[in-house]
This record gives C-alpha cells, sequence and structure tokens, in this order.
C-alpha cells in the first residue's frame, strides 16, 4: 500500500467515526395565521392552557406577563376583553363579542419589544352571569398565535411556546410543527425533517436549532385502520426523546422500539375529535409495516332509563377505541346531535335534550 493509498484509506475510517456535522437553522417571529390553526398536544388534550376568574375582570399571565381581560354580559349578547395596548384597561374597542355563551376569540398582545402583535388565542369561552347582566365569573382555554419559524430544506420548522412560559426547552412542554402538518408535536430530542432523522438542539429563546442528523436507524413502517382522508394527525414518543406524527413518518419508516400514543387527531368535514392516549405501549419492529390497534371497533358508553315507557340517554357519552383509547369531540355551540346509521347510511339524527 502507497502513501495514498494509506491517506484515502485514513480518510475514509475518520469519516466513518466521526460524528456528523451540526446544521444550524435561524428562526424569526411567525405571526401569521397559520400558528393559531396548528393544534397542539395542550390544546388536543386539554383545550388550552386553563384559566379562571371571579367578577367581571382579572388578569392572565403569558410569557410572565399579567395582562388585564374583561367579560360583559348583556343577554343574549356576551364579550370577552384583553388589554391588547398593554395600558392596563380593557378598553370597549378591545372586546369580542358574541351571541353563544361558549364561543372563541382571538387577540394581539405585546410580549415584548422583539414580540409585538403576538395572536393570542381564548377558545371554550364560558362566561357566567345573572339577572341578565352581572358577569359572576368567566373562564377559557389559552393558546398561542405566535411561534419561531425556519426552514430546513422543504420542511418548515416552528417552534410553539406550547405552555407559554417564554422559553423553547425539550422536556415536551413546548411543541414543533413541521412541514405543512396541522398538527404539532411535543418538542423533544429527534424528530424527522425533510425526509431525514435529526437530533435537535434548541435554543432557550427559540432563535436557532442545531440539527445533527441521526444515522443507521432500523426502521419501521406504521399503519393504522382509521382512513388516511379522517386521520390528520397521529403523534408517538418513545422514552429515548425520539417523536413521530405516524401519518407522515410512518410511510417512509420510524425507529424500531416502544412507543406510546401522545394524542391523535381525526376530522370529517368541520367536525374534530381528539384521541386520547391509551395505557398501552406499541411495539414497531424493523422491516416490516406495523399496524397499531387503536380506533375500529369502537365501544359506546352512556347511561340510558327507562320510565313511564320511554327511553332515556344521558347527553355525556364515552368513545372507547381498540387500544383502549378515548375521544374528545369538539362541542357543538348548542344542543349535541345522535345519528343512526345502518352501514354507511343514515337512517335518523337530530338534537337532543338531556335526560
Amino acid at each position: 500500500m502507497n502513501a495514498s493509498q494509506r491517506a484515502s484509506l485514513v480518510a475514509i475510517l475518520a469519516a466513518a467515526v466521526l460524528p456528523a456535522a451540526a446544521e444550524q437553522v435561524e428562526l424569526k417571529l411567525d405571526t401569521s395565521r397559520q400558528v393559531l390553526r396548528i393544534m397542539t398536544p395542550l390544546r388536543g388534550l386539554k383545550g388550552g392552557i386553563e384559566f379562571s376568574v371571579r367578577g367581571d375582570s382579572g388578569t392572565i399571565t403569558v410569557c410572565d406577563k399579567s395582562i388585564k381581560v374583561g367579560a360583559i354580559a348583556k343577554y343574549p349578547h356576551f364579550g370577552l376583553g384583553v388589554d391588547e395596548d398593554g395600558d392596563g384597561t380593557v378598553s370597549p374597542n378591545e372586546f369580542t363579542s358574541f351571541r353563544l355563551k361558549t364561543q372563541a376569540a382571538s387577540y394581539k398582545i405585546d410580549l415584548g419589544e422583539d414580540r409585538k402583535n403576538c395572536p393570542l388565542g381564548i377558545d371554550n369561552i364560558d362566561i357566567h352571569y345573572k339577572k341578565r347582566k352581572i358577569v359572576t365569573s368567566f373562564s377559557g382555554d389559552l393558546c398561542p398565535g405566535w411561534a419561531m419559524k425556519g426552514r430546513l430544506g422543504k420542511d418548515d420548522i416552528r417552534l410553539i411556546d406550547a405552555n407559554m412560559d417564554g422559553r423553547y426547552t425539550q422536556r415536551g412542554d413546548d411543541a414543533i410543527a413541521i412541514g405543512r402538518a396541522g398538527c404539532a408535536m411535543p418538542l423533544l430530542k429527534v424528530h424527522e425533517i425533510d425526509g431525514k432523522h435529526y437530533e435537535l438542539t434548541v435554543a432557550e429563546d427559540g432563535t436557532t436549532v442545531d440539527l445533527t442528523e441521526v444515522m443507521d436507524l432500523d426502521l419501521g413502517k406504521v399503519a393504522t385502520k382509521f382512513p388516511r382522508s379522517m386521520l390528520k394527525g397521529l403523534v408517538v414518543r418513545n422514552m429515548d426523546g425520539q417523536c413521530y406524527d405516524v401519518t407522515a413518518s410512518g410511510r417512509t419508516g420510524i425507529p424500531a422500539g416502544s412507543y406510546r400514543v401522545v394524542y391523535g387527531v381525526l376530522a370529517r368535514g368541520r367536525d374534530h375529535a381528539f384521541m386520547l392516549p391509551p395505557s398501552i405501549t406499541y411495539d414497531i419492529q424493523a422491516g416490516g409495516t406495523n399496524t397499531l390497534k387503536l380506533g375500529p371497533e369502537f365501544t359506546l358508553a352512556f347511561n340510558a332509563s327507562f320510565s313511564g315507557g320511554k327511553v332515556g340517554i344521558s347527553t355525556i357519552t364515552d368513545v372507547m377505541g381498540a387500544g383502549g383509547e378515548r375521544y374528545r369531540f369538539n362541542e357543538a355551540p348548542d344542543k349535541p346531535y345522535a345519528y343512526f346509521f345502518v352501514g354507511r347510511r343514515k337512517v335518523a339524527g337530530g338534537a337532543f335534550s338531556k335526560g
């Protein structure tokens, strides 16, 4: 072996043992409407960060900043206001009005010099009142409408401060949305971006993320019994900090190992259902397709009574899937509906009342 051959061999061996070089992506504030449309695990599982105020005014905390909020009632009209300009009061033009008691609204708040006009969503607004116009209390769920956005290859990367503490951590409290996904994942250690698996290191202020490609992974494909058009997101994670949305990554494969479901989102038209995680783990085997035990067949549980020749059915229904997972449904603004099917044909349907 001559000197030139030895040098080539040394270069090859060095490349084999050296870790892949990290690639840094810079991120900037994104306050577009798209962010508020992205579902996060916290929002899907619990609706958001819950707040409750006694009386007709109080404060909420967003990124360590106290913000004044207020509610009004003039039945059948209601309103919720947020101190958007930061002057310590909620002026009339900062209220959003609506007719229904339960509603959603969005506002723009300033969180500092580099974070101005940040959208803040408030879902599941509930205003309690007496004598048609006196607010006794109000509550809702807070949802961040801003993100830190960058791009790697063909995929956008959005970091979402899901717990709104003003910091981005990789413990699973915050979220990451990749590409065109409408469902975000817990921000953890390893994610798939632009068709490759990367280990991420995120700056606490969200301005940069360093990505190191993870090589030589044994992958297994993942499938479910849900129609592809219905399943909008299904997020799984393992104890090693690897986290994937299998509606995208499941087609090409995720690293073999044991995973738990974080949450899922199903949709048909404007109707949504959120999958709550089952207690079981799923072992993903490399080299084949792993069909998760989820979804059909479903079990429907509800309270029913029979009196005076009439059957009474409770409006509270518990839906459980084949894996023991439960489902949370977005609530109708007025009355719940029941539909009855024979096969795929709807044979009856309509609103029903409690009892």
